[in-house]
């Protein structure tokens, strides 16, 4: 990785000398000591060494009991969600009989429920970790029940039939396996040839990259894609791309840290430790790069950026230690995104240099890294960190909520729970404003759809985090890409002449009486904060144009706010009044399709439907599923409650 183009700088500790390499920048890292650090005059403070490393304890039974106990109190209390919290701790921190018992209350719980599957999946796993011999009639027959509820007759008659052959079954048992067998009816479930369950096959293309896409490249804008065809809006342009690393926050506890769905049906717990968690076995197993690092605290040492770098390193490491050939091509295109090594500072390179020695350096103390060491190179470790700035991206889930309280409007909030590399969607270059949507389909597979008509020839966009709709000021985005990206961004939205009518001390007193006006929603005084909302919307009455105010997403967001107190006021007339004003700022400022347009339709769909205004209820229901299906799927959840609603409405002929 040659940067002959730096000039000749100082390095941390007077050595005057122009670098050539990142092999140079390993070598001086490598000569540095711990205690050298606070002479450098570099900020290390976060840079761990191997002393640092502690072998954590990885099970705890005393806490995995309390953990049940917990699960038990609250099963008694019919809260069977919050039981499932509590076995699932019980699962983490537990091991053997421990944990069998706790999936055998889960499946209690998901049978409380009404999820038989559910149910079934967690008295499955309870089997595997060894419930006691005696006692598995009882599992046996739940088990029996379940599949009677889903119609799966011939595995329930095999249940209640294994259950019978119990020495150790109660009189009351046997006679409840007879009346519930005498349910069964004569005929059998349909299978399919291999006398499986049919499953929905979707008629999706396999392929991940739309064949109407194709990858460029040139001096200015490097690698890109670009339309070969008409692509129309909405259309799929990478389809469910699945990471090349992936890293779950360590403060996200109720998603899979492999793939990111959410692991309360099921719950499977890492063997070795408590803190990594997953939705099935399948993904424990094939969450082969934990296995290097469980039981050490080297996720609370390492920076984000470092566990990810790390990461890609493991996945190239695990594809080379397979006996099948397998192809290597995704590493390949990962390993050729730009490092921007010439663009980072001596300081930033410095550390990053810094940070991969010392990574190797604590690897070598834990013991299940020993073979991986033996391919570990510190200077490729750095060039994947280097990457990271600019080509990993922030892998979210859109969270519903009440926001504060069963009385307020369900709204949607976008939650970083991780990051990723991409190999494909890594070649999208950034528009301030795209014509492209990113969005993470199945946990953490990316899928990116168009949002408006995309000629031949033309460059497909994604956006960087810097919207020109959040962020109007010109200067302060190219600020932001410029730091982080190193670029200064040419799209419309930035060499357009910007508007001068809009001055940027007052829109920042608007949008900080709104910032206060949500603390006081959060705290349910409606008083307080409907006041606080009014008078923001007179300020932006003050504007020197009003119509300008009309179009501004500050008074989208005054809206939205005002639209919550009137619905948690019992007032929600008035409240659709005010979603709806909104959204013809949200229309002007985002676009007709546009997803934050979709959100908002969404909160008035549920308000007309509650209101039994059939007609306007099925209107709005038409169009935001047409907004959000392209945005986000099918299979969103959104989407899933519009379509129920739309079918309770075409009952009446609406």
């Amino acid at each position: 990785e040659s940067f002959d183009t730096m000039q000749p700088h100082e390095l941390p500790g007077g050595m005057s000398t122009k670098l050539t390499t990142l092999v140079e920048y390993i070598d001086w890292a490598s000569e540095v000591s711990q205690t050298d650090f606070a002479a450098l005059g570099l900020n290390t403070s976060n840079i761990p060494c191997e002393s640092d490393v502690i072998m954590m304890v990885g099970k705890d039974q005393d806490l995995a009991l309390e953990w049940k106990d917990k699960g038990g109190a609250f099963f008694a209390q019919k809260k069977y969600t919050e039981a499932l919290r509590c076995y699932n701790e019980a699962i983490c921190w537990g091991t053997g009989e421990l944990v069998a018992l706790s999936y055998a209350n889960k499946g209690l719980c998901w049978a409380s429920l009404g999820s038989p599957s559910n149910s079934i999946d967690n008295i499955d796993q309870s089997f595997s970790f060894g419930y006691p011999q005696k006692e598995q009639y009882k599992l046996f027959l739940r088990r029996g029940k379940q599949f009677l509820l889903l119609k799966k007759y011939s595995k329930a008659l095999e249940d209640f039939d294994k259950a019978l052959l119990f020495p150790g079954i109660s009189r009351e048992n046997t006679e409840e396996i007879k009346r519930l067998r005498d349910q069964v009816p004569i005929f059998e479930e349909k299978k399919n040839d291999r006398g499986e369950k049919e499953e929905l096959v979707s008629d999706a293309s396999p392929h991940v990259l739309s064949p109407n896409v194709e990858v460029g490249a040139n001096d200015v804008f490097g690698r890109f894609m670009f339309a070969k065809e008409n692509i129309e809006s909405g259309s799929v342009i990478i389809r469910k791309e699945k990471p090349y690393a992936f890293i779950l926050f360590p403060e996200i506890t109720d998603l899979c840290s492999r793939c990111g769905v959410t692991v309360l049906p099921i719950m499977v717990c890492c063997e070795g430790c408590a803190q990594v968690r997953y939705c099935s076995t399948r993904c424990m197993k094939k969450h082969t790069s934990h296995s290097l690092l469980c039981s050490s605290n080297v996720f609370s040492l390492f920076s984000h950026n470092l566990l990810l770098a790390l990461h890609i390193l493991i996945s190239r490491y695990q594809e080379d230690k397979r006996p099948e050939k397998t192809d290597n091509s995704r590493y390949k295109h990962v390993d050729s995104l730009d490092d921007h090594v010439v663009d980072f500072s001596v300081n930033d390179l410095s550390r990053a240099a810094l940070e991969s020695v010392a990574c190797g350096k604590i690897l070598r103390a834990i013991p299940a890294c020993s073979d991986f060491l033996k391919s570990f190179e510190p200077c490729r470790l750095l060039h994947h960190l280097l990457q990271i700035q600019t080509n990993s991206f922030a892998v979210t889930k859109m969270i519903s909520s009440s926001g504060s309280g069963s009385s307020s409007l369900v709204s949607v909030q976008q939650v970083r729970i991780g990051m990723a590399v991409y190999p494909i969607s890594s070649t999208f270059n950034h528009s301030c404003d795209p014509n492209s949507i990113l969005n993470f389909e199945d946990g953490v597979e990316l899928t990116v759809r168009a949002t408006r008509r995309i000629l031949p020839g033309e460059q497909i966009f994604i956006n960087y985090g810097v919207d020109s709709k959040r962020i109007p000021n010109i200067a302060e985005r190219q600020e932001i890409l410029a730091k982080k990206f190193f670029f200064n961004c040419t799209c419309e939205s930035c060499t357009k002449k910007e508007s001068q009518d809009v001055s940027v001390e007052h829109t920042e007193k608007i949008r900080a009486l709104i910032s206060e006006s949500r603390k006081y929603l959060e705290r349910r005084d409606l008083l307080r904060a409907r006041q606080l909302f009014l008078e923001a919307r007179e300020l932006c009455g003050t504007k020197k144009s009003s119509k300008e105010f009309q179009k501004s997403i500050e008074h989208a967001e005054i809206c939205d706010g005002l639209g919550q107190i009137e619905y948690m006021s019992e007032n929600p007339v008035k409240a659709i009044e005010f979603l709806e004003e909104g959204l013809s700022s949200l229309r002007s400022v985002y676009g007709e399709s546009s997803v934050e347009v979709g959100n908002e339709m969404f909160k008035v769909c549920q308000l007309l439907f509650n209101l039994r205004r059939m007609k306007k209820a099925a209107d709005f229901i038409k169009e935001t599923k047409k907004i959000l299906i392209r945005c986000y799927g099918r299979e969103h959840e959104d989407v899933k409650e519009l379509l129920e609603m739309e079918n309770h409405l075409n009952r009446f002929h609406f």
